[in-house]
């Protein structure tokens, strides 16, 4: 049986012979010449005169440590660094185990290219590890710029381990004369851990926060083993029928203990007036964000580009995943439903009245801490979290957003700055920022609801016709196709094209990175892709039409008490047109797709105007046909017990799971193998996680805040009963609060 030596020492050696080939297709000029050689390279690619065998021999060998061992570097006197090489040469020729090892974690050429197989990236570990008196291994990764349709436009990364007594200028000298080429990147991704001045104060907040929830739940034990609280003087009212002051600090203290919450967060029952099907309708939702975002963050870490793609312009069940979008309007429109139906019921208890900088300033403290918590970690401790050849790079990029921009955020202005989302802070909270600018025009509408229903409901639906309007427009002007149809394009040009610049497509197109996601509009003069995510995806005017439905349907079921009467042979008929609707939208254009084809301009902005607003009014039947009982097992599927914990975990989970996702995707030390079964069962893990992580964060802070909240606000008065285990052993209705229509739903 052969030893490691022999197999290393063979394989190195039939490689390197490869290597040196006669390419009869390219002069040794071209080879020296990247962009000589690409440009060859393409022509008798696209002509078929060209095998996939010829640019692995123009990379053959040169991922490999035999030939640096050749042709030592030298630069007169030796460094420590040279002098680590010579060593290491001798030692290789001696076979001894440490020099085999770092042949070993260097990354070579697999299978696969034609696939999209760019990342080689080695062991990390394994060169990190090599700790002798001889050699000290320190790991980069290098980013050639060489660019194919095999390389998906984006280059070859190999993982390279050179000794750690090596500067970064001597590596750069060492790179350049291996691979024969200054069109480079180095980057070291292991980079010293120390701990910065926010780094200790996150920490410091953290640990505060979880002495006050241990002191809390301490002292709520306490309590419940009293004869009498109000002996005590926990509950006596003031004179005016305010709670006293140290009855108010001890239910602010209350408020963070640990049982209380999770006892409110796992209470099952149903409460009188509530729409009971919207906890499905949340749970479910946030389940098909996290599917989506599952497939489309892992793009980036996939080996084989080409079959993902394919996959996606061959098979139509995967367009849930590339319209997954409609998930983030269905949380829209459900925050717009419960701000007008909770609200006009709170006016009506209050005679019409309606407190505009009350229902702000509680929405804005009900959000913002557990949000802020999250933002926080994200701009210090979270590159601490990790390790890998991908994480410390994805990790800064995340804290540097978070660091600059993180003001955007606590202000709910990140979707309009920076324009660009990508150099923002916690992207994924676009929502957020849109929500809470609907949220400003609600008060309004409440009024012209409570004082003139039809007056109200008029002006509501304008808002929906301005949308459309606004979504139209900006689609026509910049020739904007459906969000589908950009990464049905990406992907079919990766499938069947062999040049970048076919179809006018972007030059900087990434199917790789983006096929899931990528927004191309494939017109000429178009904006470069990332517009779409910019102009249409992330903007206030493109997106409040499902929010503005909701806020309609909510003055329906307040008008009506929930339950509409309808004639029998229109509720077949309803259900019927909504499942017809909604699968069109979601599944409707995967004939282009498959095609690699486009609408006409007019179409297109027709469809980018209209497909949201009609989503709003598809669940705006199923909302109001289940409460009016005419949903059968849909309403008992929509209201099941068992969903409502869950349901009030969405709105953290969408903080976490992207968090989840990242770290999840960036520890891992090599790219993986796309596959919807693998996907599949990662999905189900980052769900079980992302909830298990919500659950920490509602318990701990989230619920916290809002029963503060209530207290601040005036929420909490004299209480109908001294009776402690009463008054906390229960959750309070979400939607028994004027301002509650942001607790749970918020995503």
């Amino acid at each position: 049986m052969m030893n490691a030596g022999n197999i290393v020492c063979s394989t190195t050696f039939c490689l390197l012979v490869i290597s040196k080939a006669h390419c009869q297709w390219f002069s040794a000029a071209d080879l020296n010449d990247p962009l000589a050689f690409e440009e060859k390279f393409v022509a008798r690619l696209k002509y078929g005169q060209m095998e996939s065998r010829q640019i692995l021999e123009r990379l053959n060998g040169k991922t490999l440590l035999f030939e640096l061992f050749s042709n030592p570097t030298s630069s007169g006197n030796e460094s420590d660094c040279q002098r680590s090489f010579t060593k290491l040469k001798d030692d290789y020729k001696r076979k001894e185990r440490y020099a085999l090892r770092v042949a070993d974690s260097w990354g070579k050429i697999g299978s696969g290219i034609e696939l999209g197989n760019r990342q080689w990236m080695g062991r990390y570990y394994e060169c990190l590890n090599i700790q002798t008196s001889q050699f000290s291994g320190k790991y980069f990764s290098v980013t050639l710029d060489i660019k194919s349709r095999f390389t998906l436009g984006q280059g070859i990364v190999v993982g390279v381990c050179l000794p750690n007594s090596c500067s970064t200028n001597q590596s750069e000298t060492i790179i350049e004369q291996l691979f024969n080429t200054t069109a480079f990147t180095l980057y070291s991704p292991h980079q010293p851990s120390t701990y910065t001045s926010l780094d200790i104060a996150t920490i410091v907040i953290i640990s505060l926060l979880g002495c006050l929830l241990i002191v809390a739940t301490v002292y709520e034990l306490y309590l419940k083993n009293l004869p009498s609280i109000n002996n005590y003087g926990l509950m006596e009212p003031t004179r005016a029928g305010r709670l006293s002051g140290k009855a108010l600090f001890s239910r602010i203290l209350l408020s963070f203990s640990v049982k209380k919450n999770t006892d409110a967060l796992l209470d099952t029952s149903r409460k009188v007036g509530n729409i009971n099907v919207l906890h499905g309708l949340r749970f479910f939702s946030m389940s098909w964000i996290i599917l989506a975002h599952t497939f489309a963050y892992g793009a980036n870490y996939i080996d084989n580009g080409i079959d993902a793609a394919r996959y996606f312009i061959t098979h139509w069940s995967f367009e849930v995943i590339g319209n997954g979008g409609y998930s983030v309007d269905t949380f829209f429109f459900l925050s717009g439903l419960l701000g007008a139906f909770v609200g006009l019921k709170e006016m009506r208890r209050r005679d019409g009245k309606i407190y505009v900088l009350v229902m702000y300033g509680y929405r804005y403290l009900r959000l913002t801490p557990p949000y802020a918590l999250c933002v926080l970690i994200m701009a210090s401790l979270y590159g601490k979290f990790g390790d890998g050849p991908f994480w410390s790079n994805v990790s800064k990029s995340y804290r540097d957003g978070c660091q600059a921009y993180w003001w955007t955020n606590l202000l709910y202005i990140n979707n309009m700055y920076p324009w660009n989302l990508n150099i923002g802070c916690f992207g994924w909270s676009w929502y957020l920022a849109n929500d809470m600018q609907f949220f400003l025009f609600l008060p309004i509408l409440l009024y012209l609801m409570r004082r003139r229903p039809l007056v109200g409901a008029i002006v509501t639906n304008i808002f929906v016709l301005l949308s459309m309007i606004a979504s139209g427009v900006i689609s026509y002007h910049y020739k904007k196709q459906p969000s589908a149809f950009g990464r049905g394009m990406s992907s079919y040009t990766a499938v069947h094209t062999t040049s970048l610049t076919e179809h006018n497509l972007d030059q900087n197109l990434e199917p790789n990175a983006t096929f899931l996601f990528s927004q191309t509009s494939l017109r000429d003069g178009h904006k470069p892709s990332g517009w779409f995510w910019s102009d249409l995806y992330t903007k206030p005017w493109s997106r409040m039409g499902p929010y503005f439905v909701g806020v309609f349907t909510g003055l329906i079921m307040h008008t009506f008490n929930r339950t509409v009467t309808m004639k029998k042979v229109l509720i077949p008929l309803g259900w019927m047109m909504t499942f017809a609707t909604g699968l069109a939208l979601v599944y409707g254009l995967f004939s282009h797709i498959a095609k690699g084809l486009n609408f006409n301009l007019h179409v297109a902005a027709f469809y980018n105007a209209t497909c949201r607003p009609v989503w709003g009014y598809c669940l705006m039947w199923i909302v109001i046909a289940c409460e009016a009982g005419y949903g059968g097992p849909i309403t008992h599927l929509l209201s099941w017990k068992a969903l409502i914990p869950l349901s009030r975990l969405t709105y953290c989970a969408y903080l976490v799971h992207p968090m989840i996702l990242i770290w999840m995707y960036g520890i891992m030390e090599t790219t993986f193998h796309f596959g919807v079964p693998l996907l599949s069962i990662l999905y189900g893990g980052v769900l079980l996680l992302s909830y298990g992580v919500a659950f920490v964060l509602s318990v701990s802070i989230e619920m916290p805040m809002i029963g503060v909240t209530k207290i601040l606000f005036g929420k909490v008065h004299q209480p109908q009963s001294p009776d402690l285990h009463r008054q906390y052993d229960r959750a309070e209705s979400d939607e028994t609060n004027p301002n509650s229509d942001t607790s749970r739903e918020d995503q």
